[in-house]
């Protein structure tokens, strides 16, 4: 298996050391260890999926109308999903509303939330949503990128994590004054991972939305899909990363990372991203390095780094590779091709 560099095209920005780090990939692309890795440095937090309407009050108005993976380019109107922003990178701050309309959105079932994500909000939720709305409306941070997305007199660096925005990162970096991290991770690893968990996020018919017909499959004479769920699933998972790939080659100041190659040597990359984002290592970094390499399992964090990269071969069958081989073929894909997926890799 080979991966083209993760090194961006060319240097990145000087480091600023306040603005917000959006960290953005596919779900279980890595993201999540890799968020939570950096907010070990001094003066740092996470903010870990703020527009995951299944688990944040505050997404549950931002993405009305917009779908679970909201499809926007820059110069799009979606005032509430830049409410929603705003609020996340400047360290979702709680006030009497948000705490009001989280109690309400924690009381309600797994399946008024999984309904939800589909639009259909009952009464509960879509008052937990207002009050959280109302709650944050008047909230004066990082309006635009006119303004600075940190605040001057605070220590601290936000480091925000989304897996549902990798359709609207460019509209994002567009309205905020922020450093985007996108973390890819090998597609054979990812459909193991969504196999292993049963995702409900690992369809969600993006083929059938008009935008993603209008800005991706047009454009890159995509086929459809086949109807079994496991065509379904490979085409998602292609049209998500080659659309971070290619929002990334257009953005030259990005930092790319592969979520492979930070398992290689975790405190030699990491070191490196730090200093790439203007972070101070510590020795909390490496003791939460080392602490989180152990096995482990479904949603844990805890992997033994060194066995992530080759994890797929063992996981997935004959069927499952020659789909990925065959669906991916499709995409315009940078970083890997349907070659790197051997036809006989599960064999013996």
């Amino acid at each position: 298996m080979t991966a083209a560099s993760s090194a961006s095209p060319s240097p990145p920005d000087p480091p600023r050391g306040d603005k917000p780090v959006l960290v953005v990939g596919l779900p279980r692309s890595g993201t999540t260890w890799t968020a939570q890795i950096l907010a070990q440095a001094p003066g740092s937090r996470a903010v870990l999926e703020p527009d995951n309407e299944k688990t944040s009050v505050m997404a549950l108005g931002a993405k009305r109308g917009l779908g679970r993976f909201p499809v926007l380019s820059p110069g799009d109107e979606a005032e509430g999903y830049r409410r929603m922003w705003t609020w996340a990178f400047a360290g979702s701050p709680v006030n009497v509303g948000l705490r009001i309309g989280d109690r309400l959105f924690r009381s309600a079932s797994t399946q008024e939330h999984e309904a939800a994500v589909s639009g259909h909000v009952v009464p509960r939720l879509r008052v937990a949503g207002l009050a959280a709305a109302l709650g944050t409306r008047p909230h004066p941070a990082v309006p635009n990128r006119a303004v600075a997305a940190g605040s001057a007199a605070s220590a601290t660096r936000v480091i925000v994590k989304s897996v549902h925005v990798p359709l609207a990162v460019e509209w994002v970096a567009d309205r905020f004054d922020i450093d985007v991290l996108v973390v890819l991770r090998h597609p054979a690893n990812v459909l193991a991972s969504w196999l292993e968990l049963d995702l409900p996020d690992r369809d969600r018919a993006l083929d059938r939305v008009a935008a993603v017909q209008d800005r991706y499959a047009r454009r890159w004479n995509l086929p459809p899909p086949g109807p079994e769920p496991l065509d379904r699933m490979v085409w998602q998972l292609g049209l998500l990363t080659a659309s971070l790939e290619e929002a990334a080659i257009r953005h030259p100041r990005w930092l790319v990372r592969v979520h492979e190659e930070l398992c290689v040597d975790p405190p030699a990359e990491f070191r490196r991203l730090f200093a790439d984002l203007g972070l101070e290592w510590t020795d909390a970094v490496d003791g939460a390095l080392e602490a989180g390499d152990r096995p482990g399992e479904g949603f844990t964090l805890h992997r033994r780094a060194a066995e992530a990269a080759d994890a797929w071969r063992s996981r997935l069958g004959p069927a499952e590779t020659a789909t990925l081989r065959r669906v991916l073929g499709a995409f315009p894909l940078q970083h890997w091709s349907a070659d790197d997926i051997p036809g006989d890799a599960c064999a013996g």
